[in-house]
């Protein structure tokens, strides 16, 4: 939790620890790691091939929503360089990273992870919306504007109320959106 690289380091090296331990809220070192965005801890633990990336704290966050709900845009290269790390990775409610970088505004974040062609644009949650929808709800133009240049963008997805991207914008009256997706 403080970001001791060395005492890490040193845990790290003792034959049959246990690397994937978690606490009352089922989160891992490398949840903490992340959250107190303490990057040379969370490089460290992600080069242990035997710490798991994808594990679910008590909220189904993985470590990469975290640093998603925290614009922590420097930490997905870390993840994206491990091949057990799927990007677009999912809570409960079916959000992947980019679903939740879109609601916080994480702008940095969504150019970031948007730079690997794995990351899918159009994956549906449980509510059948795709990461726009977040970003035109929570009124996250600048997330919205980078959305936009995404040319596989399918701003035809239609959500489980009927509604479309356009439809959520026109709903939220904020006239830049509303103009910034009527131009598309």
């Amino acid at each position: 939790r403080d970001g001791h690289f060395e005492a890490l380091e040193l845990l790290l090296s003792f034959p049959g620890i246990e690397k994937n331990i978690v606490d009352k809220k089922n989160r891992s070192a490398l949840h903490y790691a992340v959250l107190l965005h303490h990057k040379q801890c969370v490089e460290c633990l992600l080069n242990d091939k035997d710490v798991n990336p994808q594990l679910p704290d008590d909220s189904s966050f993985t470590p990469l929503h975290i640093a998603a709900s925290n614009d922590f845009s420097d930490l997905i290269r870390l993840f994206a360089d491990r091949d057990d790390v799927d990007l677009n990775c999912v809570d409960s409610i079916q959000w992947t990273p980019l679903h939740v970088a879109a609601k916080c505004g994480s702008t940095s974040f969504v150019e970031e992870l948007l730079q690997h062609e794995n990351v899918d644009v159009n994956r549906q949650n449980l509510m059948k919306r795709t990461p726009i929808f977040n970003a035109i709800e929570n009124e996250k133009i600048e997330v919205v504007k980078v959305l936009l240049s995404r040319e596989d963008l399918d701003l035809s997805v239609v959500d489980s109320e009927g509604h479309t991207a356009k439809d959520v914008a026109l709903q939220t009256k904020n006239e830049d959106i509303i103009n910034l997706l009527l131009n598309k």
